[in-house]
């Protein structure tokens, strides 16, 4: 003891242990074991759901790789219907552009035949009239 009163320490110190213990163990069983089990309970509520917005996460993942194939095949689809109908199309307007260019071939041809029959038959009446209309003028000229 004798080592213990030259350190300085008395009674006065054991008692405040003492009382440091018991305060400790009390508080620890009254306060402290109540907010560390909340404190383990959140955690663990936390950390379920962090792993279900992981399996989520990982869900909507494989749902968006499906999504995008499905969606890539149905372009591919469209796009075949797309071009077959564009080839469909593009046939029904090369013969409409065909018919109409021959039925304005055949208009024009007529057109041409009805205009140098008019040619025709205006030089014919030109060179029957032609002789009168020169002693027509004959006459005029002399008067």
């Amino acid at each position: 003891m004798a080592i213990i009163q030259q350190l300085g320490i008395n009674y006065s110190t054991l008692y405040c242990l003492l009382i440091f213990i018991f305060t400790f163990f009390t508080l620890k069983n009254l306060v402290f074991d109540h907010y560390y089990k909340a404190y383990e309970e959140r955690e663990n509520r936390t950390k379920g759901g962090e792993v279900q917005a992981q399996d989520l996460l990982i869900k909507t993942a494989e749902l968006k790789a499906q999504f995008e194939s499905e969606a890539k095949d149905i372009n591919a689809e469209v796009k075949s219907i797309f071009d077959e109908k564009r080839a469909e199309a593009q046939s029904v307007y090369s013969k409409i552009v065909e018919s109409a260019k021959e039925e304005a071939d055949k208009y024009i041809a007529i057109a041409r035949e009805h205009i140098n029959s008019e040619a025709r038959r205006a030089s014919e009446q030109l060179k029957v009239e032609a002789p009168s209309v020169a002693l027509v003028i004959t006459k005029k000229m002399l008067d």
